[in-house]
């Protein structure tokens, strides 16, 4: 078997929606582990632009549902 690395992101799935949230999508999640804040922060915004209306529509139903 191969030693295969899993990076921590959240402590729980509450947390791990809350982030998926506070992005906007999984996206950004999956790549923080690699990047540097102000490369992470140019890809929240590129992600947001090419955000669709039904990401948003999830998105707000997501966040209905964790508060």
């Amino acid at each position: 078997m191969k030693n295969i690395k899993v990076y921590p992101l959240a402590a729980n799935f509450e947390d791990l929606m809350r982030l998926i949230l506070a992005c906007g999508s999984a996206n950004p999640v999956e790549q923080i582990v690699w990047m540097d804040k102000e490369r992470f922060e140019k890809h929240l915004q590129e992600e947001k632009k090419i955000r669709t209306e039904q990401q948003k529509e999830l998105l707000n139903l997501l966040a209905h549902e964790v508060n």
